[in-house]
C-alpha cells in the first residue's frame, strides 16, 4: 500500500465514522425509551472492506442479537 493509498484509506475510514456517529444520533432522539440498537455501516463494491459500528447495547447483546439474525437469515427466514 503507498502512501497515497493510505491516505486515502484513512480518509474513507474516517468518512464512514462520521456518517455513522451522525444517523445514531438520529435514531437515538427518536427512539423510545428501553429501546435499543445497533448500526451497522460499510461501503458496497468490490473490494471495499470499510464499516462502521454504532451501538446503544452492551456488546453481547449485540453479539447475540447478530447471531439470532445470521442463524434467521441462513434458515430463509
Amino acid at each position: 500500500m503507498t502512501e497515497k493509498e493510505s491516505q486515502e484509506h484513512l480518509e474513507r475510514r474516517f468518512i464512514l465514522e462520521e456518517e455513522a456517529a451522525v444517523i445514531a444520533d438520529v435514531i437515538s432522539e427518536v427512539l423510545p425509551q428501553g429501546l435499543g440498537f445497533t448500526l451497522l455501516l460499510t461501503e458496497t463494491g468490490e473490494g471495499k472492506q470499510h464499516f462502521a459500528i454504532r451501538s446503544t447495547l452492551e456488546r453481547e447483546s449485540t453479539i447475540q442479537m447478530m447471531k439470532i439474525l445470521l442463524e434467521k437469515w441462513r434458515a430463509n427466514q
